[in-house]
């Protein structure tokens, strides 16, 4: 990979979001943001939750960073009803959202906030997906649990895990559900004057024709922006 000209930071580590920003084609580095994730404010809704993470995990990241660093950080949050579902405490809790969950419609909220230390403000971009689950047995939940995959993930599951297959159907962003709205991203990083490799490549591409709302594929989304004065 060719060096940049920008120094590109990720705040997070989730090795899920790590994955896929390298198909931006571009170096990036990865911090740790030392952040405490606090519970919902009474009455915050799902989204506007998701986008204080992402933003406080990018505020804090910056403080570290010199001028002209770009930071990004992302954050997930499932709801369904417009109650949110943190990250399962145990298998039983695990088990209560997996039972909760099965064949019926729920969103996924995914936050996007992009800082260029002294050079741009802090913008944040809230993304929703609507996903249907199966209607899976109780022996699927069992042996989902016991592979240990959902213990790290918001609403107990990870819609890329093709071996148990929870999902029956997927409205939105797909890489948005995995963590990170890759689309949304490019978009945002070119709007503010970055210029990146040319990610529609075929290979590229297979994960984008998951989506069923993708910036490339259908540029006019309705995703919803907000911009904030922060350095």
């Amino acid at each position: 990979m060719k060096r940049s000209a920008y120094k590109i930071i990720l705040a997070s580590s989730s090795p899920r979001r790590r994955e896929l920003i390298e198909f931006l084609g571009t170096p990036v580095d990865f911090v740790v943001p030392k952040y405490t994730e606090e519970p919902p404010y009474k009455s915050e809704n799902p989204a506007s939750y998701a986008v204080r993470m992402s933003e406080s995990k990018v505020l804090v990241a910056c403080e570290d960073q010199e001028s002209g660093t770009i930071i990004i950080g992302s954050d997930t949050v499932v709801s369904i009803d417009n109650v949110i579902l943190g990250k399962p405490r145990n298998d039983v809790h695990a088990e209560y959202m997996l039972r909760l969950l099965r064949n019926e419609e729920h969103d996924i909220h995914t936050a996007l906030s992009v800082l260029w230390k002294d050079k741009h403000q802090l913008t944040s971009t809230k993304v929703i997906t609507n996903v249907r689950m199966r209607d899976y047995s109780d022996m699927d939940i069992d042996r989902y649990i016991a592979s240990g995959d959902p213990m790290d993930k918001a609403g107990g599951y990870a819609i890329q895990n093709k071996e148990f297959h929870l999902v029956e159907n997927l409205e939105g962003c797909y890489t948005s559900a995995i963590g990170l709205p890759l689309c949304y991203l490019t978009e945002t990083l070119t709007k503010i004057g970055v210029q990146l490799p040319d990610i529609r490549h075929k290979y590229y591409m297979s994960l984008f024709n998951e989506c069923t709302d993708c910036f490339f594929l259908n540029p006019a989304s309705d995703s919803v922006s907000y911009t904030h004065l922060r350095a």
